[in-house]
């Protein structure tokens, strides 16, 4: 046994191993613990000082007194005699200032010394981790990245541009479908013609709209023009907004057009809006494979510039894009992914207080450590036309997002080709902010400022909804669920055709396609000495010293326990159990557990540590805020469990009279943390992952145990095994339901799989 049961209950930790019960946090507040054994146990309790208080075990009322509210000493415990207790079910709970209950079948044994194996510092002392109170969400007040130089902008803008395409499922892009485009004309006009559209983003998925295009053969610029929120979608046409005028003028003016449905609008009524068909289960699960409307939506703009670019009278080689609202979200995501875009005018959008309100607007990973401005941003040093209001979130961009923007130009030398008009009114894309747009694309895209500075838009009357409609309402289209399955199978297929296929590819594939784990996960590896380790206490003991630590960096606290032999170590182990380093720990012997023993038996310093939300991180309160569109702002809980292991390696790099860093075990679900730390920090020679039964074909496991935004459309495990090779990489306990793919085996000899449990020693020995 690699260690005792530990549940985690909601903020508090139970810890049941033979003849040892112990409880702290929320655990004492009427948890049902299982009495296996009927007998005497002795009961301690401790208190804080002030009040006295009580516990309650069962049926039991027991009085803890109270400790003198001057006490130096804190809180302490206190023996409250030997009790006997019944087989079976026993609920706890507590009064007063309690914070934790021990019980034990042997009276000699020392909670506080049990205390010191388990804590990292004395229960209820640990400082909150600051991530747990951090709210990111599309209404916090965002500040721009500073750069120094474009050197550095170009690094951040290379990895924004892929996590947006990682966040969508789109990385790498998949190979274009056949669109099988139709265009039928509807409407002749003298000086513009207009059409109905659909064609095919993927298989059976149709993308609607109109287009307008001038009289004559060309070639004409392009412009996609996604709308936004409007009741009327693409169809919308008012004093607040008209998308038809704005296809109209664009036509008269010279240019091509197309005006289509963002999803669930219209004519594109296969897939809802914001997946209101889909259970909120459904949707965690696609979301795991970068499906979601943002994607979906990203795609089907991609694929508006692969069917204008194609069409005879355009010129391929000078696409625009603007949208307004949502619109304006999609102009400057497909602007900042798709160079092919050569001028943008995102409307009353980019803003540095509010990023969008609809789950069409928030795609997973877009927004960690960034917000609209830096993405915005990636327009340059292209031309963009940034129109704000005075009435809605865009109201401060002269002062704020306009000038932060344009300190991105100026690295390109290019502030000329970013301009802002700010418009007295609300929410729009009205006739005033039009005809800024227009002027602008008059001299970016036709190449003749001076003709078009003082343009107005003429009077346009829109086709009517029966003639710009594309379908007829009982139209026979695929449905929406058919179309989510293949994209599932899409990715899978994808996924599987990046991995390398032998050993020399996979430096490669670390540094390019490998990249995406980093975004799925928000890890950051930490700079040289930037992690902390704050000595709580040092125990000197006859076979070993253990210091209790807390690590610190940017804001996360690490509860840690260092074990090193009484030689010089030869070496050092992190070792990670998803319960808690309590759960590694024999309480009743008040011993490092079997394997923490055996490693340091064999001269091996080792490390366990509490990663985020686990073990004594709940004493005192694991609770976890959260924002709106929480995988669009911050890293999940699985990827700070992640990045703590990343950071608790780090932190064990720096003790240099350890000896290195030998190896990386990770227990019960912490295995496949541990996996993709190893993968993610590229050093450890030797990786132990205990699978514990994880299907790792099973989308519901994913979500429920390890969720990580767009993980399986990246390859998931068999990215991360393809990067820790070809160092060695063990796998157990994997009940023949984690599987690899047989890729990876080519990858170097140093992968084994077993399905079987390992006792303590076995694991050892693969270090």
């Amino acid at each position: 046994m690699i260690g005792g049961l530990l549940i985690a209950v909601a903020c508090g930790v139970l810890v049941e191993q033979p003849g040892v019960i112990w409880a702290d946090g929320s655990a004492l507040q009427g948890a049902t613990i299982q009495i296996d054994d009927a007998g005497k146990y002795a009961v301690w309790a401790k208190t804080a000082p002030g009040e006295p208080g009580t516990v309650k075990l069962g049926d039991k009322t027991l009085s803890v007194e109270a400790i003198a509210s001057d006490s130096q000493n804190g809180a302490q415990w206190i023996s409250l005699s030997s009790h006997r207790l019944a087989a079976g079910d026993l609920t706890i709970d507590v009064s007063g200032p309690v914070v934790a209950v021990a019980m034990a079948t042997h009276a000699a044994f020392d909670p506080q010394s049990a205390e010191s194996l388990m804590y990292a510092a004395p229960i209820g002392t640990l400082p909150r981790d600051a991530r747990l109170d951090l709210i990111r969400d599309t209404d916090t007040v965002f500040a721009m990245t500073p750069f120094d130089s474009r050197d550095d902008w170009e690094l951040l803008a290379g990895d924004l541009r892929r996590k947006i395409l990682v966040g969508s499922g789109l990385w790498p892009l998949p190979v274009r479908t056949p669109l099988n485009a139709v265009v039928e004309d509807v409407a002749e006009h003298d000086d513009y013609i207009v059409s109905r559209v659909h064609f095919e983003a993927v298989p059976g998925f149709h993308v609607t709209g109109n287009l307008f295009r001038p009289r004559g053969d060309g070639p004409f610029p392009g412009v996609i023009c996604p709308h936004g929120h409007w009741e009327n979608g693409r169809l919308e046409h008012g004093e607040r907004g008209s998308v038809p005028a704005r296809g109209i003028t664009l036509a008269r003016m010279g240019m091509v057009a197309f005006t289509y449905d963002m999803l669930g609008y219209n004519d594109s009524r296969q897939i809802h809006h914001r997946f209101e068909d889909q259970s909120e289960t459904e949707q965690q699960r696609l979301e795991l494979w970068g499906i979601h409307p943002f994607a979906l939506q990203l795609w089907s703009s991609i694929r508006a510039v692969d069917f204008i670019q194609d069409l005879p009278y355009v010129d391929s080689e000078n696409i625009a894009c603007t949208g307004a609202s949502g619109g304006g979200t999609q102009t400057f995501a497909l602007t900042a992914v798709d160079d092919r875009i050569k001028v943008a005018a995102p409307v009353n959008m980019i803003s540095h207080t509010m990023q969008g309100g609809c789950i069409c607007e928030n795609s997973p990973l877009i927004r960690l450590r960034v917000s609209n401005m830096e993405v915005g941003a990636l327009a340059a040093p292209r031309p963009m036309m940034m129109v704000s209001a005075t009435g809605d979130w865009t109201k401060k961009t002269p002062q704020v997002e306009y000038p932060a923007i344009r300190g991105i130009y100026d690295l390109y030398d290019a502030a000329d080709r970013v301009a802002n008009v700010h418009v007295d009114a609300g929410h729009n894309y009205n006739q005033q902010s039009r005809e800024a747009v227009y002027r602008f694309f008059g001299k970016w895209v036709l190449d003749a400022g001076s003709k078009w500075k003082d343009f107005s838009e003429p009077e346009a009357i829109p086709e009517s909804v029966e003639i710009a409609r594309v379908f007829p309402e009982d139209a026979n289209l695929e449905p929406g669920k058919n179309i989510l399955a293949q994209m599932v199978m899409e990715r899978r297929e994808r996924s599987a055709r990046v991995m390398p296929g032998e050993k020399a590819l996979v430096d490669g594939f670390r540094k390019g396609y490998g990249q995406s784990l980093f975004d799925v996960t928000g890890v950051i590896i930490p700079d040289g000495n930037a992690v902390t380790g704050q000595l709580v206490e040092t125990i000197d003991r006859p076979a070993h010293r253990i210091e209790r630590l807390v690590l610190r960096h940017a804001g996360s606290v690490i509860p840690a326990t260092l074990i090193q032999p009484t030689a010089k170590p030869r070496g050092s182990v992190l070792i990670v159990h998803s319960e808690g380093k309590a759960a590694l720990m024999d309480i009743a012997r008040d011993e490092p557990g079997a394997l923490v023993d055996a490693l340091v038996d064999d001269r091996l310093a080792v490390l366990a540590i509490d990663a985020f939300r686990t073990g004594e991180c709940l004493a005192t309160g694991g609770d976890r805020k959260i924002g709106k569109f929480p995988t669009t702002f911050l890293p999940t809980d699985t990827g700070y469990r992640i990045q703590d292991i990343v950071t608790a390696l780090s932190y064990l790099k720096s003790r240099d009279a350890l000896g290195g860093v030998t190896g990386l075990v990770g227990i019960a679900d912490a295995g496949v943390w541990s996996m993709f730390a190893s993968a993610l920090d590229g050093s450890v020679p030797t990786t132990v992952v205990d699978a514990n039964g994880f299907d790792t074909d099973d989308d519901a496991a994913w979500t429920n145990r390890h969720h990580l935004a767009c993980v399986r459309s990246v390859g998931d495990v068999n990215t991360a095994a393809a990067m820790i090779a070809p160092r060695t990489l063990t796998v157990f306990n994997t009940q023949d339901v984690f599987q690899l793919s047989d890729r990876v085996f080519t990858l170097g000899n140093e992968l084994r799989v077993d399905r079987d449990v390992w006792p303590a020693q076995r694991i050892v020995d693969s270090l």
